[in-house]
This record gives structure tokens, C-alpha cells and sequence, in this order.
């Protein structure tokens, strides 16, 4: 497995203006994944030991490093088979992060999949 050790910039500002929140064990993740959802998502992690999350402090913004490791359509396919939930749209956290954002703020949704949360957003803000 290898191992990430440089420091990414931000994804949005692009400076190295960043702090270094939590490193996670791939093989922790992994074990994880398997235990919840019953699958070996070790193809996703593409030989990783370690994924990183940094904050951006120019912005606030929290992100994943290496920006290599995303979900394949297989991965996601598989989670939502697993517990029906990934896909849910009456999932508790938008209904929590709708609650924090203000009202006419700009946000940004990554990773958006069929976008229910910028819609959800949109219509109560």
C-alpha cells in the first residue's frame, strides 16, 4: 500500500493555507465498510495506507486527501444495495445542515450524486 505525504493545496482557493484534522487508516475504513455494509471496498482505495482530512483556513472548507480516492458507480451501487440508505432522500443530515445555513447564503455541494440536497436547499432558502 502506499502512502500520501506531501500537503495538498485547498480544492478551492488552491493555497497551501491548510491544516491537517485527522489521518484515517485505509485498513480501519475498510474494516468498517466491511462490518457496516458487508463489501470490500478495497478496490476504491486504489493501494492507499492513509486518507487525510484537511481545513482549508482560508475558507473553512474541509476535504479529503489524496483527491484520487472517490467511490467508483460499483461503490456506490454497493452501498445503497447494503442499506437502501445512500440514496435516501429524507436523510438526516440534510435536514441538519439546512438548519445551519442561512438564509440567501451561497453554498457549494461536491460530490452531489442526483442533487437532493441543493434541491432541498434551494427550496427552503
Amino acid at each position: 500500500m502506499r502512502s500520501i505525504a506531501s500537503t495538498p493545496r485547498s480544492p478551492l482557493t488552491e493555497s497551501l493555507n491548510v491544516v491537517l484534522i485527522r489521518k484515517y487508516s485505509c485498513d480501519e475504513l475498510l474494516s468498517v465498510w466491511k462490518r457496516v455494509c458487508n463489501f470490500d471496498a478495497r478496490p476504491d482505495f486504489h493501494g492507499l495506507k492513509e486518507v487525510f482530512l484537511y481545513e482549508c483556513g482560508d475558507t473553512g472548507i474541509r476535504f479529503f486527501h489524496p483527491d484520487s480516492i472517490e467511490g467508483s458507480s460499483s461503490f456506490y451501487e454497493r452501498m445503497q444495495r447494503a442499506n437502501g440508505y445512500y440514496y435516501d432522500h429524507q436523510k438526516w443530515e440534510f435536514q441538519a445542515a439546512l438548519k445551519r445555513l442561512p438564509r440567501n447564503d451561497r453554498i457549494i455541494e461536491v460530490g452531489s450524486g442526483n442533487a437532493v440536497f441543493i434541491r432541498m436547499a434551494r427550496a427552503v432558502h
